[in-house]
């Protein structure tokens, strides 16, 4: 059946009403004008009408042939079944009532969890590339830790020993007092210089860190978040270059992050790890065991996150080789990496896959409850 034929008959599906009773018309034209003929050829008017019924193959035959050609079967028969539903449904408002509440509960819930799914598991990170950042992970089996914190040693160990990464950044998070007006309490994060650009974060105002700024002995530099700016300085776009006191040294804001979801967690402002008193200290920069950082990395060019995983996990037996007294045999230790996203996920997947199927199963009883209704 070619485009045009099938869109006729399914306009033929609708109105067909009113296409019978002109069919019915054109059909008994033609009954009268073969009725007449065979009369003048000598017939009776009665045998006249059933040799011209002959002729034409009888009118049910005609008419039922003529219904076939014009519409769809199954679509008449859809639109049937819809108007005797919605018949049905305006004659008994009751019953009406009661199956939109059931529906209407069931598809609901199934909505709401739905847009919790998708922004949970499906939709993209926000960040540039999200499929090549990869988070690194070590474990302690023997005491049962899955996610042990980086020292500033290992850090540098995996950063220069990585056939798989071509960035390794370091991350950590504390509470710190912002001298302006008033103190302030504020929730710091501590990056590397690395770390927005291999996000693909670009600032609001101003710049983010720059490798100098990781450099000890630079000048402490501040990037204030959207929501702090916002709050704490009504969204003054004058802050770019202005100075605050905080571990007793004058940190000058350079920069204002856009409105983006801050990943591991929310921070109030930002300083780079030479500006932290803890990270930028001696212990901290030269002791093995002084761990306190979390370790993000993007992978280079084809490469998987499976092979990050099996490059850490190596650069991890070549420490434990190399520093058997910093990684004794007896704690079990060992390395990873995981992708970004699966690490997001991993722990509420099962959980909101269980939901979504329990859903499902209350929509489907609330469609089976409806159905017995009627």
């Amino acid at each position: 059946m070619t485009t045009r034929g099938w869109f006729a008959r399914t306009i033929g599906s609708f109105g067909k009403q009113k296409l019978d009773r002109d069919f019915d018309a054109e059909l008994a034209s033609h009954l009268e004008i073969a009725t007449d003929d065979n009369v003048q050829r000598g017939m009776s008017r009665e045998e006249a009408r059933r040799r011209a019924l002959l002729q034409l193959g009888g009118i049910e035959a005609t008419r039922e042939s003529r219904r076939d050609q014009r519409g769809l079967p199954l679509l008449e028969q859809l639109w049937h079944d819809m108007r005797y539903g919605v018949r049905t449904l305006v004659n008994n408002p009751g019953f009406t009532l009661v199956a939109l509440l059931a529906l209407g509960l069931g598809i609901g819930a199934n909505t709401a969890l739905f847009s919790v799914v998708y922004s949970v598991l499906l939709r993209p990170l926000p960040y540039a590339d999200p499929n090549h950042l990869v988070v690194l992970t070590q474990k302690a089996r023997a005491a049962n830790l899955d996610n042990m914190p980086f020292s500033a040693v290992e850090i540098d160990d995996y950063r220069n020993q990585t056939r798989t990464m071509d960035q390794v950044e370091e991350y950590h998070s504390m509470y710190f007092v912002l001298l302006g007006k008033e103190p302030d309490r504020v929730q710091t994060g501590v990056v590397s210089a690395g770390f927005f650009p291999m996000l693909g974060v670009k600032p609001l105002l101003g710049r983010v860190f720059q490798p100098s700024d990781d450099l000890m002995g630079a000048p402490p530099v501040l990037v204030l978040s959207y929501n702090y700016w916002q709050r704490a300085f009504g969204g003054d776009r004058d802050i770019i270059g202005k100075t605050f006191r905080m571990n007793d040294k004058e940190h000058t804001v350079v920069g204002v992050l856009p409105p983006i979801p801050q990943y591991p967690r929310e921070n109030d402002v930002y300083m780079p790890i030479s500006a932290c008193p803890f990270r930028s200290n001696k212990m901290h920069r030269t002791d093995r065991s002084m761990r306190m950082m979390r370790v993000f990395a993007h992978l280079k060019p084809g490469a998987t996150a499976e092979a990050a995983n099996h490059d850490v996990h190596n650069i991890a037996m070549q420490l434990e080789h190399e520093y058997p007294k910093d990684y004794p045999a007896t704690i079990g230790f060992d390395a990873g990496a995981d992708s970004l996203s699966e690490q997001l996920t991993q722990k509420a997947r099962p959980m909101l896959m269980l939901l979504l199927a329990v859903t499902g199963i209350v929509l489907l009883i609330c469609c089976t409850n409806v159905a017995n209704l009627a």
